[in-house]
């Protein structure tokens, strides 16, 4: 099924039943919540990179469907508007970098400009709904964390946000993430080199891995990555909704309900969309951050999976000490600064905690009703004290419902719900209880979507 067929023909169930039906099929109680199966059988599903699935048992569809970006004109190398990257090599605050590495495969891969990276504007998202009605009345926006490159974890959370609160569910990729990145940066021949040659440059204790080093390296070379990206991607987002309402998108009604749930640091993402309520789209809607919504400035995100020492320094060192020089310096920042749209403001507030905190708490008071946040006690990259500080630091100011939880296994931020066959019962537990959290508060305001219904 092309992805042309999905988009102008209704959809039917395909004929041939694929793994996952079959075993649930052979498996009654696998119809109640269980991750390790679903994990296990959907990311088998998904690396098929088929448009369509039907699982029939549940009387879930799942779509891969094709998104064109207008958003990546913010990036670097766009002639006329350029945030020129090399000038931030010669920041006097930072360690000249990368400079020495002379391995001619890697410095062609990453000498392209952002704007030419055509795998971050032409790629695909998935989407989880129901078989009826044909479009859904409520979708779940769910973002995914830093350097990640599979979905394949996400899938059963999508799945079962689905199954509990009969939404639709997007998975949709941040820039220059999973499906939006050059697969070179995933090689692991090419990254494991990448990778020796900064052990090599900065030392062999610098958290770097073949997982972490294309990351490493561009948030190193060029921090302001971080925002631009972050930009990108608040854009992005309001150019599908936009899809949704104006009648022509193919599986969401024009009218559907919007809610937001942010992992790591997809929560600051789905914050900063909350925040500025861009033309009332968010008006109504649920945010529910698990693991995430601190300010960037107090995450600890070195780590093998996610980004090393050297470019974790590079990346807090620029948002404390150059990045309002930057602003001010900069032709395409400048005009950003003189004449700041809302999201630009809200996410600047977001990178540092002692900056614009009364503008921050202020508008998170405001939309405490909409928030439930839920950390976990062993997180090291977004700790709970982390969480508490920024969402519950003050008790007689601040109403935001926070949970700190703890699980009976080895856990991380990277990795809440092991797929681990021999703690399975233990891990499905876990994940059910806080899923069940996330639904319910999902489903707590059928009142607005049936306000919304009406208004229609």
């Amino acid at each position: 099924i092309s992805k042309i067929k999905i988009l102008n023909v209704q959809m039917k169930p395909l004929k041939r039943k694929n793994k996952l039906q079959n075993y649930r099929t052979n498996h009654p109680g696998i119809n109640k919540m269980n991750y390790y199966s679903d994990f296990k059988l959907l990311s088998r599903l998904i690396r098929k990179e088929d448009d369509y699935y039907f699982l029939e048992d549940d009387d879930i569809e799942i779509f891969r469907l094709p998104f064109e970006s207008s958003g990546y004109g913010i990036l670097p190398g766009i002639r006329g508007d350029i945030l020129d990257i090399q000038s931030n090599r010669e920041n006097k605050n930072r360690e000249k970098p990368q400079s020495n590495l002379n391995k001619a495969k890697i410095e062609r891969l990453f000498s392209i400009s952002d704007a030419a990276i055509q795998e971050n504007q032409s790629f695909s998202y998935l989407l989880f709904k129901s078989r009826t009605p044909t479009k859904a009345e409520g979708v779940i926006f769910l973002f995914h964390g830093l350097n990640e490159r599979f979905w394949d974890k996400y899938l059963p959370w999508a799945l079962t946000l689905q199954k509990i609160t009969g939404k639709a569910v997007i998975l949709f990729a941040l820039p220059f993430h999973i499906n939006r990145s050059p697969k070179e940066w995933s090689n692991s021949r090419l990254m494991n080199q990448l990778s020796r040659e900064r052990k090599k440059h900065y030392g062999a204790d610098i958290e770097s891995s073949f997982v972490n080093a294309a990351l490493s390296t561009r948030l190193q070379d060029a921090p302001m990555r971080f925002f631009l990206a972050g930009i990108q991607a608040y854009s992005d987002v309001l150019q599908l909704i936009r899809t949704f309402q104006s009648g022509n998108h193919p599986f969401i009604d024009r009218h559907a309900s919007i809610d937001l749930f942010g992992y790591s640091i997809g929560a600051l993402l789905a914050e900063i969309l909350l925040m500025t309520n861009e033309s009332n789209l968010f008006e109504h809607s649920r945010l529910f951050l698990f693991c995430g919504g601190p300010t960037l400035d107090k995450l600890s995100p070195a780590s093998r999976s996610i980004m090393d020492q050297k470019a974790v320094e590079s990346l807090f060192s620029y948002y404390l000490n150059t990045f309002d020089d930057d602003l001010n310096q900069n032709l395409l920042l400048r005009r950003l600064v003189e004449d700041p749209p809302p999201e630009f403001i809200f996410l600047k507030s977001m990178l540092q905690f002692d900056k614009m905190k009364t503008f921050r708490e202020y508008r998170l008071r405001q939309l405490n009703e909409k928030l439930l946040v839920v950390g976990l006690i062993k997180d090291t990259v977004v700790s709970p004290q982390a969480i508490l500080k920024t969402f519950a630091g003050n008790r007689q100011h601040f109403q935001i419902p926070v949970h700190i939880m703890d699980f009976p296994f080895e856990y991380s931020h990277q990795n809440p719900f092991p797929a681990n066959e021999h703690i399975q019962q233990d891990v499905n537990r876990a994940f059910t209880r806080v899923f069940r959290m996330a639904g319910n508060h999902f489903s707590n305001h059928l009142f607005y979507d049936q306000k919304i219904k009406q208004a229609g």
